[in-house]
């Protein structure tokens, strides 16, 4: 969300609770990214982009992972956006893409809430 993974939060709550990632490491791969580009530029960091218009989004998040603050924030400024359509599925205890590599049974449920979203059927 914001490519710097700047939010005061991050450095001082969730790098110790985050399992698989690596901090300095996604921030050394946000700037490699932005090739070039300002960290605060919309195209590597939405979080600081227009929020009117742009459609339904879907977030899965975990409330322990690094992203949990910007995600949030993202979140809440969708929800104020006139033409966006927002919802965040948050989940305690779970490693960083949690809906894909949970066990089986959550899977089913959490791809049920895409598809839901989406407007598919659930086959």
């Amino acid at each position: 969300m914001d490519i710097r993974l700047a939010h005061h939060e991050i450095e001082a709550h969730y790098a110790k609770k985050e399992a698989i990632l690596s901090l300095p490491a996604l921030r050394r791969a946000g700037l490699r990214y932005a090739n070039g580009l300002a960290p605060d530029d919309p195209r590597c960091s939405p979080l600081f982009g227009q929020m009117e218009g742009l459609g339904r989004i879907q977030i899965f998040i975990s409330e322990d992972e690094l992203f949990y603050p910007d995600a949030r924030r993202f979140y809440e400024q969708g929800q104020q956006a006139e033409g966006t359509e927002i919802e965040m599925i948050m989940e305690k205890r779970r490693l960083h893409c949690w809906p894909l590599l949970g066990p089986a049974f959550e899977q089913e449920n959490n791809f049920r809430q895409m598809t839901r979203f989406c407007g598919l059927e659930a086959g």
